[in-house]
């Protein structure tokens, strides 16, 4: 799942050890990425977003109620945030089908 705005991405990752870090490891040395941080890594035991292609979520089209809910002002920035705030904005998000492209 890929949140963005106009210049910042919060993304959540979901896979094996092994694959979720290539890829971490990946984003961090691409040089389109800047001031990369990771907000919350934990194992779970399984997948929230099973079966789904890359869901997507422009938060600049998003009612900014639900961007105070989470966030000190009504705009994306993850540094701001902690990574449960992230993941429980992502949350709901999808609950009110604001997350796009998923299978």
């Amino acid at each position: 799942i890929l949140c963005h705005s106009d210049q910042i991405f919060m993304q959540v990752l979901e896979g094996g050890r092994d694959e979720i870090n290539r890829l971490y490891t990946h984003i961090i040395h691409d040089p389109r990425h800047t001031d990369v941080v990771l907000l919350a890594y934990e194992e779970i035991n399984e997948r929230r977003y099973a079966g789904w292609t890359m869901g997507q979520a422009n938060l600049g089209k998003i009612n900014p109620s639900i961007l105070l809910k989470y966030s000190p002002l009504p705009e994306l920035n993850p540094h701001q945030m902690s990574g449960k705030m992230c993941l429980a904005l992502i949350e709901e998000l999808i609950a009110t089908a604001a997350i796009v492209g998923r299978a």
